[in-house]
């Protein structure tokens, strides 16, 4: 199996055989699958996400910090979210720390627990507000939260300055999030 054959299959044909599928699924289940995640999320084949969700418990960092991407940057999925807020808040990694907090503003749109939704956005304000190390990846989670578009974003590759906050996102996801009690 070759993971640039299947990328080479997808852009030719915009879409993977099921046999792709399966050599991908392989891969996810293999002692090394950081490049199978990315290939399998740049191909859009949600239907690996469960794979991909087993890779949350990884022993390497970076395995966990792109399969975090994966699932809950660009798919956007709020699946395994107690797993997700333990690793925003208890992983050893600073990297995988950042995404997961940052995934945490991705997937809270799609949180449909009331209790949950209040949790998760409270860790997130907690975090802008409290953690020198991580507060700017709880505002790209606050953005995200409020539907700020990625373009739109202040730019990845360069750090972000606390000059550049939009005080009117940060009031946005207090009143969408924060305001009243959960069930609000």
């Amino acid at each position: 199996m070759s993971l640039s054959r299947i990328w080479e299959e997808f852009e030719a044909n915009g879409r993977l055989s099921q046999r792709s599928i399966r050599e991908l699924r392989e891969a996810l289940h293999s002692a090394d699958p950081y490049d199978a995640i990315t290939v399998a999320t740049d191909c859009g084949e949600r239907e690996l996400v469960p794979d991909i969700l087993l890779c949350l418990d990884s022993p390497d960092p970076m395995v966990r910090w792109n399969a975090i991407a994966s699932i809950y940057t660009r798919f956007r999925v709020p699946e395994r979210l107690d797993t997700l807020i333990r690793l925003a808040t208890e992983e050893d990694s600073i990297m995988v720390r950042a995404v997961a907090i940052e995934g945490i503003g991705q997937t809270l749109p799609k949180v449909k627990d009331p209790h949950l939704r209040r949790k998760m956005a409270e860790l997130l304000m907690s975090t802008f507000e409290n953690d020198e190390e991580q507060w700017d990846s709880a505002y790209l989670g606050i953005l995200a939260a409020v539907d700020v578009l990625p373009l739109d974003m202040p730019p990845a590759n360069k750090p972000l300055d606390r000059n550049q906050i939009d005080p009117t996102k940060l009031k946005e996801f207090r009143e969408q999030y924060l305001a009243g009690s959960p069930a609000d």
